[in-house]
C-alpha cells in the first residue's frame, strides 16, 4: 500500500482581524502520497497560502485552527509547539518558495545557505568537509555547472534558474517525504520553468518525494501533476486525477478556471484593415547597445547589441526573452534611466537623450511604465486615492476637484470601484492593484505604456480580465505598448508584432502569426515547444 505522507481531515482555519472573525478554510479534507504531486489551485483569496502555511507550521498568529487535523506520515502536527516544529521541518517537511531573488540570504554564500539547510543546528557550517561535499553533491544533483564554484558565490550571481536551483536542493537536503512547492515557477521564463519541474519530477522518481504543489499556472498543473484540489473560498469543491478534472469539471468554477486560460493556438492580436493607413511609427529604436562593466579579461559584458525595431501608434510590440536576454536593459533604455553606448531611441518622434527640463517631463508623462508586482510600485502606507493623486500634485496644474473629476474617470476606464479609493493599497488584492497601476499610469494621458510582466503573478482569470482591459484600452485611446512576458500565450494574445532576444542579441523580430507558425531559429522552437499544458482548448489536456 502507498505510504501516505500528508493527510488532513475536516480542517477549519479562521482569521481574527479588528475584532472580526474571518473564515479561511472549511472542513478541507486531503490526503497525498508518496511519490505524488497534488496540486492545489484557486484563485486569490481561495486560501491557499492559508493551507500551505497550515501544512508547515507557520501561520501568523492571528490565526486559529478550530478544528480537523493535520498529519505529516504518523505525526499528528496540528498543533505543535514550535519548538517540536523544529524537529519536523527540514527532516519531514520542507518549503520551496516562491521567489528565490527574496527568499535567499544576499550576504550569505550559497555554500554557508546550503549548509544550514544540511546542518541546521551546527554553527561552523562549511568547515567541516563532509558538509562541504554533501552541499556540492546536492548542487550538482540539481544540474547546476561547477557546483564547488558556486558555493562561494552569492544569490545575486546566479540566474534566476539557478537560483530556484538552489531553494530545491536545501528543500531536500535532509531528504523530506513531503515538500511544500508555493509557485516555485511563476516567476521563471518558460523554458527554465520546464527543467524546474523535470527537476521536481526526478525527486518524485527518484526519492519518492510527495510535492503539493500550489500554483495558479492551470496549464502547468494540467501536464505536471497527478491529482488537482480546486479551492474555492477556502472549500475544496473538486478534487479529482489530473486528466478528468481538464477533460471534464464537475463544478461550475473550476469550468470557468479553465475557460480562462489563454488558448496558444488562438488568433493573435487583430491584424490591421489593409484599406486603412498605416498608423505612424511612435517607438524607433534602431542599432541599439549597451554594455556592462565587469571584472573579467574582456572587461565588459554585452548586455545588448545590434537591437532594431520599430512600432506603430497604437499597436503592441511583445518582447520575449530568458533571464540576461537583455530585456531589463532594453526597458531602461526606453525609460531614460540609462543611456544607450550605441544606436539610437525615438519616442513620439523625440530622442530622449537630447531634451532636458521641462520638454523631458512631458515626454516621460507621454510614456508611463507598469511594473510586475503592483505593490511594489506604491508607498504601503497611502491609500489608493492618495497613490493617484500623487502624480496630479506633482504636476501642479489641477485643483482638488479637478484632480478627483479626473480620477473617477480613469477608474471607470479600468472598471474599479470608487469605493476603494480610502482602502490601503497593501489591502488591496493583486488584480486591484495592478488595475489601480494602470489607473495611474493613465492619469499622465500617455501615448505609450511599458509593461513588465504585468500579468505574470495573477490568478487565471483575474490575468484574462487584465488582458481584455488592455484590449479595451488600446481600442478606447490608440495606446501603443511595449509588453514584456514570459507566457507566450500570453504574448500571442495581445501582440501584433514579436522581438525575441537571447543573450542580448535580437533573435527574430516579426508578426506575430509568422513568428508562431513558421518560427525560423531553433531557439524560438525551443520557446514555443517549453509552453505547459492546454494548448488549443480544455480537453486538450487529456493528454496529460
Amino acid at each position: 500500500m502507498t505510504q501516505t505522507c500528508l493527510s488532513i481531515r475536516d480542517l477549519d482555519i479562521s482569521y481574527t482581524r479588528h475584532g472580526s472573525t474571518h473564515q479561511a478554510l472549511n472542513h478541507v479534507s486531503l490526503d497525498l502520497h508518496a511519490g505524488e504531486m497534488l496540486a492545489l489551485v484557486g484563485e486569490s483569496g481561495s486560501g491557499k497560502s492559508t493551507l500551505g502555511r497550515a501544512v508547515l507550521g507557520i501561520l501568523p498568529p492571528n490565526a486559529s485552527v478550530q478544528h480537523g487535523s493535520i498529519h505529516i506520515g504518523a505525526h499528528n502536527v496540528t498543533h505543535l509547539s514550535e519548538r517540536a516544529w523544529r524537529q519536523i521541518r527540514g527532516k519531514k517537511i520542507a518549503l520551496i518558495p516562491q521567489d528565490p531573488a527574496h527568499s535567499l540570504d544576499p550576504v550569505r554564500t550559497i555554500g554557508a545557505q546550503l549548509a544550514e539547510a544540511l546542518r541546521p543546528h551546527q554553527s561552523s557550517f562549511l568547515k567541516r568537509s563532509n558538509t562541504r561535499a554533501e552541499a556540492i553533491a546536492l548542487l550538482d544533483q540539481m544540474g547546476i555547472s561547477r557546483p564547488a564554484q558556486r558555493l562561494g558565490q552569492y544569490p545575486h550571481e546566479l540566474s534566476g534558474g539557478m537560483r530556484q536551483r538552489v531553494l530545491i536542493a536545501a528543500a531536500i537536503a535532509q531528504r523530506p517525504a513531503l515538500i511544500v512547492a508555493d509557485e516555485p515557477t511563476s516567476a521563471l521564463d518558460v523554458s527554465v520553468q520546464v527543467q524546474i519541474m523535470a527537476l521536481l519530477a526526478t525527486l518524485r522518481r527518484e526519492l519518492g518525494t510527495a510535492i503539493l504543489f500550489i500554483t495558479h499556472d492551470l496549464a502547468l498543473a494540467s501536464e505536471q501533476t497527478d491529482r488537482v484540489s480546486v479551492l474555492n473560498h477556502g472549500v475544496i469543491c473538486e478534487t479529482a486525477p489530473t486528466r478528468q478534472i481538464f477533460s471534464a469539471p464537475k463544478t461550475a468554477y473550476t469550468q470557468r478556471l479553465i475557460a480562462n486560460l489563454p488558448v496558444f493556438h488562438q488568433t493573435p492580436a487583430s491584424v490591421p484593415d489593409l484599406r486603412t493607413p498605416t498608423p505612424p511609427d511612435v517607438i524607433k529604436v534602431t542599432n541599439l547597445g549597451y554594455s556592462y562593466a565587469q571584472t573579467t579579461r574582456s572587461g565588459y559584458r554585452h548586455a545588448m547589441q545590434n537591437i532594431t525595431f520599430t512600432v506603430p501608434k497604437g499597436r503592441t510590440l511583445g518582447i520575449v526573452g530568458e533571464s540576461g536576454s537583455g530585456k531589463t536593459t532594453l526597458l531602461r533604455c526606453l525609460l531614460g534611466l540609462i543611456t544607450p553606448q550605441a544606436g539610437t531611441i525615438e519616442l513620439l518622434g523625440q530622442d530622449p537623450s537630447r531634451l532636458k527640463g521641462q520638454a523631458l517631463r512631458t515626454l516621460r508623462c507621454k510614456v508611463q511604465f507598469v511594473y510586475q508586482n503592483p505593490h511594489v510600485s506604491f508607498d504601503p502606507r497611502y491609500s489608493a486615492l492618495k497613490a493617484l493623486e500623487e502624480p496630479l500634485i506633482n504636476s501642479e496644474q489641477h485643483n482638488p476637484a479637478q484632480r478627483r473629476k479626473l480620477i473617477d474617470d480613469v477608474l471607470q476606464k479600468v472598471r474599479l470601484s470608487p469605493t476603494l479609493l480610502a482602502r490601503k493599497v497593501s489591502a488591496l488584492s493583486g488584480g486591484q492593484a495592478q488595475r489601480l497601476a494602470l489607473a495611474r499610469a493613465l492619469l499622465c494621458q500617455p501615448e505609450i505604456l511599458i509593461l513588465d510582466e504585468v500579468v505574470s503573478a495573477l490568478d487565471v482569470s483575474i490575468q484574462s480580465e487584465i488582458l481584455t482591459l488592455l484590449e479595451n484600452l488600446q481600442k478606447d485611446l490608440g495606446l501603443t505598448y511595449i509588453f514584456v512576458s514570459h507566457d507566450l500565450s500570453v504574448i500571442k494574445r495581445l501582440s501584433h508584432e514579436v522581438l525575441i532576444l537571447k543573450n542580448g542579441e535580437q533573435i527574430e523580430y516579426g508578426k506575430t502569426e509568422q513568428i508562431f507558425s513558421k518560427p525560423m531559429t531553433d531557439y524560438t522552437k525551443h520557446l514555443i515547444a517549453s509552453i505547459p499544458g492546454l494548448t488549443s482548448s480544455p480537453q486538450a489536456a487529456e493528454h496529460s
